[in-house]
């Protein structure tokens, strides 16, 4: 789903992140050209007067960008209001030792114990990772952008109250951020966060003619999830569901110039590579977020392969990729505070209204994660 956009780019920090993925995303015309030759690609047709003028990719590329600032935003907004709203709740988020003392077998008793297994290690391992974004009808891709924008929002400095903030980049790997925080126990844990993008460029037709390029980056978000199924703590996947036949971390299969949907409807080829992965996993995350069109087609799936993950899954058909992403912000804010459940559930709707684009946005929920038995 794709919309227009009235704002302004304002942040001049996200604006040079732009400019340079423009830079890098597109070749001069003579290297596009030489790529279009080795592919078999023709130059397309030169508009008629007649018709209007066809944007530019570095034009498409702003507007997406703009979108996923607009609803970021605005989410952000939201996450400050709820955590103040809930300041001196005591059922709201489980304590720092000490803070409260849970009565045994209560809603926050069950709170904390479940945070206190989710932060019994040192370092907590969390992923997002980008599907391949692309749309039959559009020539950007939106990952790149949207890993770009995640990535501005979490390294600002913390001054309200999000804690989507004050990360800091690895040294030792540019797809990972770090912060530390305080688990339920007192203790400081690190938060490694990684974050990997499926696209070469944020042009389709630049990632088409660049196979091998593609390949690569495609391969390297893939390992990324697929090694989180038994690594990783919280693991997301942002991106096409592909009619149910996703996850996919590379270029659409087309037919006739437009997605081959009957191939993916008929193959699910990464529901089945997902499935074989879970199938031979000695252990699963303890939060697995699939935020993408109508993932909630892959429940009982899901449920009978990683019986002991949470789950985070999206019930809204066609949804827009900048609400994917602000949702997962929710969950990860969520996961920096220790929200307990009704809590994690409101931060995981961040949209105002419920709506977005004029398409109504169903509510997404955390399931099994504060159910599991007590270790």
């Amino acid at each position: 789903m794709r919309v227009s956009f009235s704002k302004p780019l304002k942040s001049p920090l996200v604006l040079s992140a732009l400019t340079a993925l423009i830079i890098v995303a597109t070749p001069d015309s003579e290297a596009q050209v030489r790529a279009q030759q080795k592919t078999g690609a023709s130059t397309p047709p030169r508009a008629s007067s007649a018709q209007p003028p066809r944007k530019t990719d570095e034009q498409m590329q702003a507007e997406v960008l703009q979108r996923h600032l607009n609803l970021i935003e605005s989410a952000d907004t939201v996450l400050d209001y709820l955590r103040y709203d809930q300041h001196n709740c005591v059922d709201c988020h489980a304590s720092t030792a000490g803070e409260t003392t849970a009565q045994e077998g209560s809603p926050l008793a069950r709170c904390q114990k479940t945070w206190e297994n989710f932060y019994s290690k040192p370092e907590i391992d969390v992923r997002i990772v980008f599907g391949y974004y692309d749309a039959s009808y559009e020539r950007t891709v939106d990952d790149v952008i949207s890993r770009q924008s995640l990535i501005d929002r979490l390294v600002t400095p913390c001054n309200s109250n999000v804690a989507v903030c004050g990360f800091k980049r690895s040294e030792e790997d540019a797809d990972i951020l770090e912060k530390v925080v305080k688990g339920p126990s007192g203790a400081s844990h690190k938060v490694k966060l990684r974050i990997v993008a499926s696209a070469y460029s944020s042009s389709d037709r630049i990632n088409r003619a660049f196979v091998k390029e593609q390949e690569e980056k495609s391969a390297q978000a893939k390992r990324a999830f697929m090694s989180g199924i038994e690594e990783a703590d919280a693991l997301f996947y942002i991106g096409h569901a592909r009619d149910g036949g996703g996850p996919d971390f590379s270029p659409a299969r087309l037919k006739d110039g437009a997605i081959d949907y009957p191939y993916y409807r008929r193959n699910k080829p990464g529901l089945e590579e997902l499935t074989s992965k879970l199938s031979l996993a000695k252990k699963t995350p303890k939060i697995l977020g699939f935020l993408a069109c109508n993932s909630e087609r892959w429940n009982d799936r899901l449920k009978r392969m990683a019986p002991k993950s949470g789950l985070v899954l999206s019930q809204t058909d066609d949804v827009a990729h900048e609400v994917s992403l602000v949702q997962t912000l929710g969950a990860l804010d969520s996961i920096l505070w220790k929200r307990c459940e009704s809590s994690f559930d409101e931060a995981l709707n961040p949209i105002p209204g419920g709506a977005y684009a004029g398409m109504q946005v169903k509510r997404v929920t955390i399931r099994n994660f504060f159910n599991q038995p007590a270790k």
